[in-house]
C-alpha cells in the first residue's frame, strides 16, 4: 500500500514538473497559474499557496498550506487532478485522484482518492496513527452529472461555464471532499462523506467582484471572481474562514 502511495505521490510531482518545463507558448495555451492567498480561520491565519496547471486533458491543482513563522514545512498539501474532454453533447471533468497530507500535534495523516471508472466508485487509502484512519475504502459514485473535487472548485465553475449573472440560473455539482475522511476534523457539521451534494448560484456584483455562493449542508460557501473570471476569494462564514488574495 505504501509503495502504491509514493508512486502515486512520484507521478503527480512529475506532472508538476513536466508541464513546469514546457514552453511558454505551451503554458499560453494550456493555462497556468501561480498564486497567493492569506487564510484566516479559527486556528489562525495561514500561507496559502495555490498552483494551477492546466494541460490538454487534465487539470492538476497543489495547495500549500504554511505556517507565516516556519515556511519551510507545511502544515496541509493537497494534490489533485482531474480529467477533461468532451462528447458529443457537453463538456467533462471528471476527478481523477487526490493525495491530502495534513500534521495533527506534529502527526503525519495521509489519504489519496482515486476514482475507479470501472466500478464507478472512488477508491481510498488511509495512513495515519489512528486505526479508524487506516486501511482502503471504497464507496460508489452517486447518480450526479457534475462532480468536483473541493479544492478545485474555482476551476470546475469555470470549466463548466456556470460563472454566469443570471441569480435564477443555478448548477447542481457533487463536491468531492479531497481532504477525506480528515474534513470531519477541519469543518463542523458537514458529514463524514466523501460526496456533498451542492448548488452554485450568482449571489450579485460586489466592490467590482462577481459573488457567487456554494450552498450545501445548510451552510454557504462565497467564491468571489475578478472581471477576468480569476479566483480572487473565498468566505465560509459558518466555518469562521476566509481566503483572499495578495
Amino acid at each position: 500500500m505504501l509503495n502504491l502511495t509514493l508512486r502515486t505521490l512520484f507521478n503527480l510531482i512529475c506532472l508538476f514538473s513536466i508541464i513546469s518545463c514546457s514552453s511558454s507558448r505551451e503554458k499560453y495555451l494550456y493555462g497556468s497559474s501561480n498564486s497567493n492567498f492569506i487564510l484566516k480561520d479559527r486556528s489562525g491565519e495561514f500561507i496559502y499557496k495555490r498552483d494551477v496547471k492546466i494541460t490538454a486533458g487534465e487539470i492538476a491543482t497543489r495547495l500549500t498550506i504554511l505556517s507565516p513563522t516556519n515556511t519551510s514545512q507545511p502544515v496541509e498539501k493537497t494534490l489533485s487532478v482531474s480529467k477533461i474532454g468532451k462528447t458529443a453533447k457537453s463538456k467533462i471533468m471528471r476527478p481523477e485522484i487526490s493525495q491530502h497530507t495534513i500534521w495533527y500535534e506534529k502527526e503525519k495523516y495521509f489519504s489519496q482518492l482515486k476514482t475507479n471508472v470501472r466500478n464507478k466508485s472512488l477508491d481510498v487509502i488511509m495512513e495515519s496513527p489512528e486505526e479508524k484512519w487506516q486501511g482502503s475504502k471504497s464507496f460508489d459514485y452517486p447518480q450526479a452529472r457534475n462532480f468536483c473535487f473541493f479544492s478545485q472548485i474555482p476551476e470546475c465553475v469555470k470549466f463548466y461555464g456556470m460563472l454566469s449573472d443570471d441569480p435564477n440560473k443555478g448548477f447542481n455539482i457533487v463536491v468531492i471532499w479531497d481532504n477525506f475522511p480528515y474534513q470531519v476534523e477541519a469543518y463542523n457539521n458537514i458529514g463524514n462523506a466523501p460526496f456533498q451534494s451542492a448548488n452554485f448560484i450568482y449571489e450579485s456584483e460586489y466592490k467590482g467582484s462577481l459573488r457567487y455562493k456554494l450552498e450545501l449542508s445548510n451552510q454557504i460557501i462565497f467564491y468571489e471572481f475578478d472581471v477576468n473570471r480569476e479566483f480572487d476569494k473565498m468566505y465560509w462564514i459558518a466555518q469562521g474562514m476566509t481566503l483572499v488574495r495578495r
